[in-house]
């Protein structure tokens, strides 16, 4: 029912037995409970607790660091093969497009399944931005799903972007300045592997910088496991320098490595990929600071409207009282109101005397109140006590059957 009102919303469901079953299947997301009702939720659930108490860390923690994680690796696998092939596609335009591929053919392989494969595995499973204990006291923090802050169309596009700028850089910065370095003694230019070499070599070290930034729990073994992932790209290429079945990248390695302007080109693009990545940062935090300040000011409007609320549901009880306190026997404390007899209506007034009448004198817990009848003193249980004993001697006697008049001629 909800989804066909508000098609747009999120929904979450949770139950603890088969009943629920259908309402957990129908939700965006299904959480059932393992209880006394048996396994029925739990089985056709999308998460499954012990207990309800267990709710609050599932959302607050474990769900919102799993969005955070989840959306990074999103945007990581579109920016780096992004990444990836961009300069490929600039090359196309040097080479008139005559089919020649950037990348040797072997060590094109390695990008995915090594040389970026174990720093977003452990991010994607170990990484906190902050402790468990600081998301379950503030919950401000769980708003970045509630407004897409990690992946949204734009940021995807925007990822695609910065990938496609990255790429003409790196093939400009290679290009124009390393393509020619090496002149032989016949007077020929250096290999073209070796441009394409260090070309792959700056997007490798760029995909990893790009998850080095994102990560919030800086360990030993994540900064090992990229750094390991860097040096393992200048592994494969040395040792496919010293085989010669490797025409491209035979002996190209040392040639490559012997030059300090290799070295630059490798540190300015690392430099220009981190500072892109600074200012697109820098924004969103600026973007994010206005966030932060309209969700401070319409907490403010909706403390004034609340505070405005309160005063005129305040108002209105005091009205309420008002028109109600003649005909009220106790006040909104759950005690009697002290002239409460005094506001008592002509009819409950000739009740009271007819009751007094009909005990043959004046009951001592009644006292006479002026021409406005007799009122019943502040004594709450005595009171009670004096209305069941006038309603015992006001009743009237049953009629005497027969049988009790002989038995009374008897005695």
């Amino acid at each position: 029912m909800v989804r066909n009102v508000v098609p747009e919303a999120i929904t979450l469901a949770i139950g603890d037995g088969a009943n629920d079953v259908n309402m957990i299947t129908q939700a965006h997301v299904g959480i059932g409970i393992e209880g006394l009702e048996g396994m029925q939720a739990a089985r056709a659930s999308d998460y499954a607790i012990a207990q309800f108490k267990y709710l609050r860390p599932l959302l607050f923690y474990h769900g919102r660091e799993a969005y955070r994680r989840n959306a990074i690796l999103a945007i990581y696998m579109f920016y780096k093969n992004n990444l990836f092939v961009i300069p490929q596609y600039w090359f196309g335009f040097a080479s008139a497009f005559s089919g020649q591929t950037l990348y040797e053919a072997l060590i094109y392989q390695g990008y995915n399944i090594v040389f970026t494969a174990l720093p977003i595995l452990w991010f994607a499973i170990f990484d906190e931005e902050f402790s468990k204990q600081t998301f379950l006291n503030e919950p401000k923090h769980f708003w970045i799903g509630l407004y897409d802050e990690y992946y949204s169309f734009k940021l995807l596009t925007l990822s695609v972007i910065k990938g496609i700028i990255n790429g003409l850089l790196i093939f400009l910065f290679v290009f124009c300045s390393i393509d020619g370095l090496h002149v032989g003694a016949e007077g020929k230019n250096g290999s073209f592997w070796v441009s394409s070499a260090t070309v792959y070599a700056i997007v490798v070290i760029n995909a990893n910088l790009w998850i080095l930034q994102r990560t919030c729990t800086h360990t030993w073994v994540s900064t090992v496991l990229i750094f390991l992932s860097i040096a393992s790209y200048f592994l494969f290429w040395w040792l496919e320098n010293l085989f010669p079945f490797s025409t491209s990248m035979y002996r190209i390695f040392n040639k490559s490595m012997s030059e300090g302007r290799v070295y630059l080109v490798i540190i300015l693009n690392a430099w220009q990929a981190v500072a892109l990545d600074l200012l697109v940062a820098r924004w969103a935090d600026l973007r994010s600071g206005k966030r932060e300040k309209l969700l401070l000011r319409q907490e403010i409007q909706s403390g004034q409207n609340m505070d405005g609320l309160k005063n005129s549901l305040t108002q209105s009880l005091r009205e309420v009282d008002s028109m109600i306190a003649p005909h009220s026997l106790i006040d909104r404390s759950g005690q009697l109101t002290p002239v409460e007899a005094l506001r008592r209506s002509q009819s409950e007034q000739m009740d009271v005397e007819k009751m007094a009448s009909s005990m043959g004198e004046m009951n001592p817990l009644l006292e006479r109140r002026g021409t406005f009848g007799y009122a019943f003193s502040q004594d709450v249980k005595t009171e009670e006590r004096a209305n069941k004993k006038a309603a015992h001697l006001a009743k009237p006697s049953p009629p005497v059957t027969p049988l009790e008049k002989s038995a009374k001629k008897l005695l």
